[in-house]
């Protein structure tokens, strides 16, 4: 128990966290129940013609606040998003193998098919013909069974893993004495950090 105690105190340590009021609480839920339903609304329209404008309009905010929202909490474009949508569903479309490249551009909301090439190669390097050819050859592809990848662990396979992570050290437990003088606990005077 103490060598879990000691490691969540440092996972504690190292998880950057601060204490915010209610009011910054609010905003902080205001903005990330906002970004869910722009998410939603995106996830549900992405086939289509989708734009930054529309979002905002829907939601009655500027364009640059809706891009600023987007960058800022998930670290990529608004179109960068969509893209990803697209790109997601036109590999799960490729995967079935019975659609022609074209009627899968069309379906993952690509409007062009140009445009969904230069995904493939931006993201995957390769183009889709490509993708598509290693995908009916390769029997990993075929087979995806994401228990064969899972590992688990024993208990004491566990415990050696995070013995051999760097934060991990053996710290000589200090003699615990207790004083029961005063009749008082004060744990919020104590300085455990």
């Amino acid at each position: 128990m103490s060598e879990l105690s000691n490691l969540l105190y440092h996972v504690y340590r190292m998880t950057p966290h601060q204490i915010v009021s209610k009011e910054e609480s609010e905003k902080i839920n205001l903005r990330k129940n906002r970004l869910e339903r722009i998410i939603d609304t995106i996830k549900k329209n992405y086939e289509s013609q989708i734009k930054l404008s529309d979002i905002a309009a829907q939601e009655n905010l500027t364009r640059t606040y809706v891009s600023h929202l987007f960058k800022s909490s998930l670290g990529i474009t608004f179109q960068d998003y969509v893209n990803n949508l697209r790109l997601e569903q036109a590999i799960r479309l490729m995967s079935e193998g019975k659609k022609s490249l074209l009627e899968i551009s069309f379906e993952s909301g690509f409007s062009d098919p140009k445009y969904m090439f230069k995904m493939f190669e931006k993201n995957l390097h390769c183009t889709p013909r490509d993708y598509r050819k290693n995908l009916s050859s390769s029997s990993a592809f075929q087979n995806r069974d994401l228990s064969a990848r899972e590992t688990i662990f024993s208990e004491a396979r566990s415990i050696d893993y995070l013995k051999s992570c760097p934060f991990y050290k053996i710290v000589k437990k200090p003699e615990l004495t207790l004083d029961y003088s005063d009749k008082k606990c004060d744990m919020a005077s104590r300085n455990y950090m």
